[in-house]
């Protein structure tokens, strides 16, 4: 699947969920994001509203490792200005994907 298309539609579907004004613990996040299990995880809490269908599994471990090396090195604060809700650090992620044309 194109990079453009894969973090956009997974940013969209973050979107509408953060739209409800739903909220995730940004350390809960993080470490769902550290431990390999952030999309089982937000199937879990959000089901059909994260779909992931049309991602293969290594595209959801590509993702992953993405969001596992931003998490692991970017200060989400001082550059996306994100320091609660989870979702809001995943879409940042999304974006900062998209904007780095990161291969996938």
């Amino acid at each position: 699947m194109n990079i453009t298309l894969q973090y956009t539609l997974l940013g969209f579907s973050l979107n509408s969920i953060i739209d409800r004004r739903e909220v995730l613990d940004i350390h809960e996040t993080r470490k769902a994001i550290n431990e390999e299990r952030i999309f089982p995880w937000l199937k879990d809490k959000y089901g059909q509203d994260v779909d992931i269908s049309l991602y293969s599994d290594s595209d959801l471990r590509e993702i992953n490792d993405l969001f596992a090396n931003l998490n692991n090195v970017v200060d989400a604060e001082s550059k996306f200005g994100i320091k609660r809700n989870g979702l809001c650090l995943l879409l940042a992620y999304c974006i900062e994907g998209i904007q780095n044309e990161v291969k996938i």
